[in-house]
């Protein structure tokens, strides 16, 4: 799936780690985040739009990227 910036509100990246807190699970670095929407985890690529110079997410891109992780991890 893909960002709609449209219909979804962007998170710098280097703000993201209040959406992990808000889904109960632990804050990770900015470079955990970064290199999640480079390299991915379990298959799964963390959706970022780039902006300004700036990477933004979606608080609908973490779940979406939580999910895939979980399900490839199983």
């Amino acid at each position: 799936m893909v960002i709609n910036a449209r219909k979804e509100k962007l998170v710098p990246l280097a703000e993201a780690v209040d959406l992990l807190i808000e889904l109960g699970l632990p804050s990770v670095h900015y470079e955990t985040w970064r290199r999640w929407s480079v390299s991915g985890v379990h298959g799964a690529t963390l959706e970022t739009l780039r902006f300004g110079g700036r990477k933004y997410t979606t608080r609908a891109a973490v779940e979406r990227f939580v999910a895939a992780c979980n399900a490839g991890a199983t």
